[in-house]
C-alpha cells in the first residue's frame, strides 16, 4: 500500500506550484519590477521574459512542494516523529528555520537542509553552509546532550558541483561540532542517512508521472492583458489601492504623458480594451 496516493502527490504539486497561473498577480509583479522586462538594454522581449518568469516561479514553488511533501512522508513513517523546524534566532537576530526536524526511535535528532540542486556560484554556497553550521548549533542548544545527525541533501543527484567545497568543509569541523555531519544526493539520503527507502522510490514515482502527464498537456499561453478578465480585475484594484501608479499608466496610454510607464503600457495593453474599462470604471474620461 502506498504511503501517499499518487493521486494525491500528483494533486499537491498541482496545487503547489500552480498549474494555472494568477494572471491578476502576475500584472502586479510586472507593473512593480516593470524595468525587469523592458528597455533597450534586454534582448529578450515582453513575452519572453514572461515565460522566463513563469519557469523561474515554478522551479521555486517546484522546492517549497518538496519540502512539504518529504515532512509529510516522515509524518507518515513509523520509524521518525517530526519536530518543530523553528531553531530559534542567530547572533544578529535572524531568524533560523529547518527544512525537517525529527527524532528517530532510539532518540537522535535528524537536521535536514535540503534543495532542488547542487548549482550555486561561489558566494550562495559559502552562504549555504554558513547558514547550516548556524542551524547545527542552534538545535544542539535546543536539544542538549542528545546525539544529532545532520545533512545538507540535494534532491536531484544529476547536479554536483560543490561536492567537493561542501564534503571538505564538514569534514574540517567533525572536531569542532558535536554532531554527525554529511552531503546526500538524490536517493542516498534514504539509505545511508535514514532508513526509508521506500518513500524515495514513491517521490521518484509521484514524480514521474507528473512529468508524464506535463508533456502531454498545452503549453500554457501567455495570457492576453487586453482581454482577460482576471487582468482587468487586477487593474481596477490597482486602481483603488494604487491611484498614483494607475495614474500614470493612464497617463502614458491615453494622454500622450512621457513617464516611466510609456513602454510597459505599449508592450502589454497594445489594444487599451482593459486599461481603457478599468479607467472608465475609475473615472477617467477616455
Amino acid at each position: 500500500m502506498a504511503i501517499i496516493s499518487i493521486d494525491k502527490f500528483i494533486a499537491e504539486l498541482q496545487r503547489t506550484i500552480g498549474d494555472h497561473s494568477d494572471n491578476g498577480m502576475m500584472l502586479e509583479g510586472i507593473i512593480k519590477n516593470r524595468h525587469r522586462y523592458c528597455g533597450i538594454f534586454r534582448t529578450t522581449t515582453f513575452k519572453e521574459k514572461i515565460v522566463q518568469h513563469n519557469s523561474q516561479s515554478r522551479e521555486i514553488k517546484f522546492g517549497y512542494f518538496l519540502e512539504n511533501i518529504f515532512t509529510e512522508y516522515l509524518e507518515r513513517s513509523p520509524r521518525y516523529h517530526n519536530e518543530s523546524k523553528h531553531l530559534g534566532r542567530d547572533v544578529d537576530g535572524d531568524i533560523l528555520e529547518a527544512d525537517q526536524v525529527f527524532f528517530d526511535d532510539d532518540g537522535v535528532v535528524y537536521l535536514i537542509e535540503q534543495k532542488v540542486r547542487d548549482d550555486h556560484d561561489s558566494t550562495k554556497k559559502r552562504g549555504q553552509v554558513a547558514n547550516f553550521i548556524k542551524k547545527i548549533a542552534s538545535l544542539g542548544y535546543v536539544y542538549p546532550d542528545t546525539p544529532l545527525r545532520a545533512a545538507m541533501w540535494f534532491i536531484d543527484p544529476a547536479e554536483r558541483k560543490n561536492h567537493r567545497y561542501y564534503a571538505n568543509y564538514l569534514a574540517d569541523l567533525e572536531d569542532e561540532i558535536d554532531a554527525e555531519m554529511g552531503v546526500y544526493y538524490g536517493g542516498t539520503l534514504f539509505t545511508n542517512f535514514i532508513d526509508y527507502p521506500e518513500a524515495w522510490e514513491e517521490m521518484c514515482e509521484g514524480l514521474r508521472e507528473y512529468r508524464r502527464l506535463r508533456l502531454s498537456a498545452p503549453v500554457a499561453e501567455i495570457p492576453d492583458f487586453d482581454h482577460d478578465k482576471d487582468i482587468y480585475k487586477q487593474l481596477v484594484r490597482i486602481s483603488e489601492l494604487s491611484p498614483r501608479v494607475f495614474r500614470s499608466m493612464v497617463g502614458a496610454a491615453f494622454f500622450d504623458v512621457k513617464n516611466d510607464y510609456v513602454e510597459l503600457v505599449n508592450e502589454i495593453f497594445p489594444e487599451r480594451s482593459n486599461l481603457r474599462r478599468a479607467a472608465q470604471n475609475a473615472g477617467y474620461m477616455v
